[in-house]
């Protein structure tokens, strides 16, 4: 049993520079593990979460309609002889855009013509005899209603060959062509349309629970994602009186002024609208909200007595320039961080700006 315990008495003296070794490596393990990587604390910058008074605004979304859409087609039957557009191009008021062979309605014009001249040659050869009262009333009135038919089928003809050239009735952009040339088309078959975009309507669906607050006339914002310049005014012209039967929204059209063309049909739009009524919000820099990897928005928030800070997570309303509105999460006063929070941890000790200016 001596023996023994001599024996480890011996290894005894090992230990302990071993045990040291591991303290040190353990302290050292510790000192790196500070957030920037020095053996200070980490210093933030914070700002007090404010309250302000803000215009009660609902957001919806929707998507970017022309002010009108025309769908064109010929008056006449026959066949296609030019086609002068192409989808996408604009056309003014009035500017043709397809003919049709005029040939047939041409020589029907020229016999109504000729019927006609014929028959008022005769009307005004009889009109001096019924004048002299050489002509019974009764022919008379024959030779009035023949005049009157040849006159009428005249015009008929002169009407059909004009109706050979299509015109467009509004300027806008051709959305759709739906002919060639030499295809034979009958009367009113759709031919092109025609959408107008200087005036736009962002149709937005409005929920059942806020149809009540919105009013012909009040204004709005409308954003274009899409868009690098997204952001328009527009006023609330018509609200569907009748609920989606699917969605249970409301639709409702505001109109945009779009003097350059820049909103196309089909654009998916973003619209606030202001309803009249004053909020209170409470707001901080948009700089201090985090995104984590599952898409859900959170800050650091600093408290003051222990100088640690805690992740909160937020949902926001809005935006206001470079601030967002805040609906859940914080409460008056905070101190959120609005810079060095990359690498900050729930509990951990900081120092604020505010305590660093201080002497």
């Amino acid at each position: 049993m001596n023996k023994k315990i001599i024996k480890i008495n011996r290894r005894q003296p090992l230990l302990w520079p071993l045990l040291t070794l591991l303290c040190l490596v353990a302290f050292a393990g510790c000192l790196k593990e500070t957030p920037d990587g020095k053996n200070h604390v980490k210093t933030v910058t914070t700002t007090q979460v404010k309250r302000v008074e803000t215009d009660r605004l609902i957001s919806v979304s929707g998507s970017i309609h022309p002010d009108k859409t025309v769908n064109l087609g010929f008056l006449v039957a026959g066949k296609i002889q030019e086609v002068t557009v192409q989808v996408g191009k604009f056309v003014e008021k009035g500017e043709v855009m397809a003919r049709l062979d005029p040939t047939d309605y041409k020589s029907g014009l020229q016999i109504a013509e000729a019927k006609y001249t014929e028959i008022q040659s005769e009307y005004d050869r009889l009109t001096r005899l019924h004048k002299k009262g050489s002509l019974t009333p009764n022919d008379y009135s024959k030779i009035v209603a023949g005049r009157a038919e040849a006159e009428a089928n005249y015009q008929i003809y002169k009407k059909k060959v004009s109706d050979t050239i299509l015109t467009s009735p509004v300027s806008g952009f051709v959305s759709k062509k739906r002919v060639e040339a030499g295809e034979v088309v009958d009367q009113g078959d759709p031919c092109f349309t025609v959408v107008c975009t200087s005036i736009v309507e962002a149709r937005m669906a409005v929920p059942e629970s806020e149809i009540d607050l919105i009013q012909v006339g009040q204004k709005a914002r409308v954003t274009v994602p899409a868009l690098a310049t997204g952001n328009f005014t527009g006023t609330v012209t018509q609200i569907a009186p009748v609920a989606d039967p699917l969605t249970r929204t409301f639709n409702v059209k505001i109109k945009v002024l779009n003097p350059d063309h820049i909103l196309r049909a089909g654009m998916i739009a973003l619209s606030k609208i202001d309803i009249g009524k004053k909020v209170t919000t409470l707001t901080i820099p948009g700089a201090a909200v985090l995104r984590a990897p599952d898409n859900l928005l959170h800050v650091f928030v600093v408290d003051p007595q222990s100088r640690t800070v805690s992740k909160k997570r937020i949902t926001l309303s809005s935006f206001s320039g470079s601030d967002v509105m805040v609906e859940t999460g914080l409460s008056l006063e905070d101190l959120v961080v609005t810079a060095g929070q990359e690498k900050l941890t729930d509990g951990m000790t900081v120092m604020t700006n505010r305590d660093s200016d201080r002497p």
